[in-house]
Parts: structure tokens; C-alpha cells; sequence
């Protein structure tokens, strides 16, 4: 499987604006939105790394998309990238699995990286 994370420089790690008004729309402002995000997050890629080391390509095409779901509503683009091709091609990510979910992990931290900046006083506005 590509790192088609990597492989796309147009897409940000995250759409701030697409946060923003998420965290608006759900009254937990931005900081919390970001904290549900990774929380969710968190819990549901156990799940999509448990169905890569499984093998079960039919697992693996429902968990992303669950969390293709999750990390596109909050504007996690590259991650929702690799999660749509994890989506429509989970047969990819069985090829070589560990590194499908090393891929998975480093967009995860990129954006968990940049969420953490961002809600740590150097530029979110917690709007809500």
C-alpha cells in the first residue's frame, strides 16, 4: 500500500475551518472537538489495526470507513485520504500490513501533532 498521506502535499494534516465549525455546530468549541476527535479516534483505529493483523479485508474496508467518517467530518485530511484508500482498498493493505498500519499511525500522529500545537496558545480560537 502506498503512504498516500505523504504522497499528497494539496491536502493539510487538518482543515482548521472545517474543526472550527464543527466545534461551533456541537457547542464543544474547537479544543473539545479535537479532544472527542482523538479520543474516538484512538479507540476505533484498535479496531482497524486488529483487522489488518487479522487479514479480514471486509473488516478492514468497515473500520475506515467509520473512521474515514470521523476524521473527515473533523477535517483530518490526509489521514481521511489514507483511510479512503484503506476504505476501497483493503486487499492493498494486506499486502504488507505492517506497513499499512505504520502509514495509518504516522498520519494519526501528524495530526494529533498539529491538533495538540494548535489548541496549546498558538493560534485556535476556542469558538463555540
Amino acid at each position: 500500500m502506498s503512504d498516500n498521506h505523504e504522497n499528497a502535499p494539496d491536502l493539510r494534516v487538518i482543515d482548521l475551518s472545517r474543526l472550527q465549525t464543527l466545534g461551533v455546530e456541537t457547542g464543544l468549541g474547537t479544543s473539545g472537538m479535537a479532544a472527542l476527535f482523538a479520543e474516538q479516534m484512538a479507540f476505533q483505529l484498535e479496531d482497524l489495526y486488529a483487522a489488518i493483523q487479522a487479514g479480514a479485508a471486509r473488516s478492514i474496508s468497515t473500520v475506515a470507513h467509520r473512521c474515514l467518517g470521523s476524521s473527515g467530518l473533523a477535517g483530518m485530511e490526509r489521514l481521511t485520504a489514507l483511510l479512503r484508500t484503506l476504505e476501497t482498498d483493503p486487499v492493498g493493505a494486506l499486502r504488507d500490513p505492517a506497513a499499512s498500519m505504520a502509514a495509518v499511525e504516522r498520519a494519526f500522529a501528524d495530526a494529533m501533532r498539529e491538533l495538540q500545537t494548535l489548541t496549546n496558545g498558538s493560534g485556535m480560537a476556542d469558538v463555540a
